[in-house]
Order: C-alpha cells, then structure tokens, then sequence
C-alpha cells in the first residue's frame, strides 16, 4: 500500500509540472491525503513541531495548496 501511495504521488508531481490532468492527480491526492489524516494522523492531534509528532497540520497545507491549484480563480471559476 506504501508504495501504491508513492507512486500515485509521483505521477501526480509528474501530471502538475506538465500542467496535465491537475484535478484527477489533485483529487487523487487529497483523497490519499485524508485517508492518511484518518488512519494515522488524527490520533496524534494537530502538530508536528514541539513537543508532538505525527502531527496533521502538514497535511491540511497540502491540501489547501492543492485546491488552489485546483481553482486557480476562485470557487466562481469566471476566467478573464
């Protein structure tokens, strides 16, 4: 499952830097994303940093990047 996981992520840098099917591979990602925040992260609380470990604010960063690369001009999508 680990290595499922690492290649859907390197297709997926693989797809962004073409510029090439962004919302499948974003999707794809943030799907993974939440699955890890599920199963492992939430236990461990929010941070990484100080004194906690397996934190899942890292994760919430990804996805936020995520969906602004996936809307680039807003929720609206008007594009000018």
């Amino acid at each position: 499952m680990a290595w499922a996981i690492k290649l859907s992520h390197l297709v997926a840098e693989i797809c962004l830097i073409l510029e090439k099917y962004i919302r499948w591979a974003a999707i794809i990602t943030i799907v993974i994303l939440i699955s890890g925040i599920v199963m492992i992260h939430f236990s461990e609380g929010w941070f990484v940093v100080g004194g906690g470990r397996n934190g899942m604010e890292f994760n919430f960063l990804l996805i936020a990047a995520l969906v602004t690369i996936m809307f680039p001009d807003g929720l609206s999508g008007s594009r000018k």
